[in-house]
């Protein structure tokens, strides 16, 4: 009897140890992985709106733009660990797009900028 209380107690002892460990991983990949994955995203928005900026540009000097691909002239498509690519026009000097940044899409239409993370 005694030697079964002795062996529970061991295998609670490993389970409690297993538990705690895989936690404590757990918690520093996740700070780890968020630390990175906010640094990325801070990657994407600022190459996002560069690249609206770059876009208004032509705009402004165009006027009317049929609707297009993004190109390289007119932004940069890629970047060490993501691509940027969307089409966009321009109606009467007013800029009209879709992009695509890594996980997020920006939706501008006359001067007005939504973003939001891509499915």
């Amino acid at each position: 009897m005694a030697k079964r209380m002795r062996m529970r107690e061991k295998i609670a002892a490993i389970a409690i140890a297993l538990f705690a460990s895989v936690m404590y991983g757990l918690i520093v990949y996740w700070t780890v992985f968020s630390r990175y994955a906010e640094k990325v995203s801070q990657k994407w928005q600022s190459a996002g709106e560069e690249c609206i900026r770059a876009l208004d540009r032509v705009c402004q000097k165009e006027k009317d733009v049929s609707r297009r691909v993004i190109s390289s002239q007119e932004c940069s498509l890629l970047y060490d660990d993501f691509s940027l690519f969307g089409v966009f026009e321009c109606r009467k000097g007013k800029l009209y797009a879709d992009i695509w940044v890594g996980r997020i899409n920006y939706s501008v239409k006359d001067r007005e900028v939504v973003w939001n993370w891509a499915r």
